[in-house]
């Protein structure tokens, strides 16, 4: 089976972290996420985001 198409995709990510004491962080990400095909029903955007809290000891 041999099978040709284009696809394109595309990527970023921001996202910061903040140190309220020294064994506690909050952090906040956001993520994007493209996807583009000859086929539009098979292209689609997806937006992700991330918050955390993180305690070390």
């Amino acid at each position: 089976m041999n099978t040709n198409f284009d696809k394109q995709t595309a990527s970023a990510t921001i996202g910061s972290s903040y140190a309220f004491r020294p064994h506690l962080t909050f952090s906040l990400q956001a993520n994007y996420y493209k996807q583009a095909v000859e086929e539009e029903a098979s292209s689609y955007d997806e937006m992700r985001y991330t918050a955390s809290v993180e305690f070390k000891y």
